[in-house]
């Protein structure tokens, strides 16, 4: 007898966050429970490196750990609910010692490798989107996460713009295209096929290149070209906005940061903290949390990179 009435397959979310980007992560988030259908579900997966967190059964290895972080996945709950969307959260414990090495570039924090752990961490898991935590969705993901992967490493966006540091590493991975690999859906029964992970990490300890030029080496261009509206550079003005599926904060300016210039996606960043659990969004609030980008401004990468 045939079953008429499929079970929907989840839609699979990685992030990688550590204690400085929590916030912005719950801005992330939100935009994809408000933007979802009825019909989604939606698991969460978040690779962090928070020290002791876990989920429903809290354990706190030292006093100062994120408890507001914790409080605010749990009003996403609520907030899921609300909208009756199913959803589901789990936090994956990265061991700070698993990519110590590989926090040699200047400009990269480690969170950035935790991608490549992704099958080690979930090996049940065929399919998977990976979000940087600098996007918001506006739209359902169902038809992005639909997207039949075929014998491809992962649907991904080009990456507009050059520069000389991006074409030399172009030239490194020997490709004809580079992708930007905040936003990629992810074909992981390949990948565990392939035994990437290991290819992944080898290349991690002598390329002197970080963790997108290596997807992009990896994949040589066995990948899904998606258009643009999947991962949407805030600072283009080519298409429509209601086009737009995911905008991508690329870059230094950040719209939580006091020197991104208003525009339709500040505003739009905005409306979405408002709804998070977050407190209201303010110009005295936005640089609370440091980023890579203020280390690279202060000199402390720089001279990190020197030792």
């Amino acid at each position: 007898m045939f079953n008429l009435f499929k079970k929907k397959e989840p839609i699979n979310i990685f992030y990688s966050v550590d204690d400085n980007y929590t916030d912005y992560l719950i801005v992330a988030m939100t935009s994809v429970i408000l933007s979802a259908d009825k019909s989604d579900i939606i698991h969460f997966y978040i690779m962090h490196c928070i020290f002791g967190i876990e989920y429903d059964n809290v354990v706190f290895k030292e006093t100062n750990v994120k408890e507001k972080f914790l409080t605010d996945l749990k009003q996403l709950e609520i907030l899921a609910k609300n909208k009756e969307i199913n959803i589901k959260i789990e936090l994956i414990n990265v061991s700070p010692e698993l990519v110590a090495s590989y926090d040699r570039l200047w400009y990269i924090t480690q969170t950035a490798y935790f991608r490549f752990f992704i099958t080690a961490f979930k090996p049940e898991l065929d399919k998977c989107l990976y979000l940087d935590v600098d996007t918001i969705v506006l739209k359902s993901l169902s038809s992005l996460y639909n997207i039949n992967l075929k014998n491809k490493y992962a649907a991904v966006v080009e990456e507009g713009g050059t520069t000389d540091f991006k074409k030399s590493q172009l030239e490194w991975c020997n490709t004809k295209k580079y992708f930007n690999s905040g936003v990629m859906l992810i074909n992981l029964k390949k990948w565990k096929q392939e035994n990437l992970f290991n290819t992944f990490i080898e290349l991690a300890n002598c390329t002197p290149f970080a963790d997108q030029p290596i997807l992009n080496a990896v994949f040589k261009d066995n990948v899904i070209w998606l258009d643009n509206k999947f991962n949407y550079s805030w600072w283009l003005q080519e298409k429509k906005f209601d086009d737009i599926f995911i905008v991508h904060f690329l870059g230094k300016e950040k719209p939580w940061k006091d020197d991104y210039s208003e525009d339709i996606f500040f505003n739009l960043y905005k409306n979405i903290w408002n709804k998070s659990p977050l407190e209201k969004f303010h110009i005295n609030t936005l640089n609370t949390q440091k980023t890579f980008y203020d280390e690279i401004s202060s000199g402390s990468m720089q001279k990190k990179r020197e030792e």
